[in-house]
């Protein structure tokens, strides 16, 4: 599953967060709809990165489909 995800990763400090939690992030944006300050949190980023890892997932995954 990494390699396919691998584009997604090669920037800024997202690099630090493995491909399959920026995916359980995502998922769990769609499905809670709670701020991104919220995730930040969680996973240990910055708003401005836990945005960047939601809007390049959403594209990534419309391009895959």
């Amino acid at each position: 599953m990494t390699d396919v995800l691998e584009p997604i990763t090669n920037f800024c400090a997202i690099k630090n967060l493995a491909a399959e939690n920026q995916l359980l992030l995502v998922l769990c944006k769609l499905l809670g709809a709670l701020a991104f300050k919220d995730y930040t949190f969680r996973f240990g980023l910055s708003s401005e990165d836990a945005s960047r890892i939601f809007k390049n997932w959403i594209n990534f995954l419309h391009f895959k489909h």
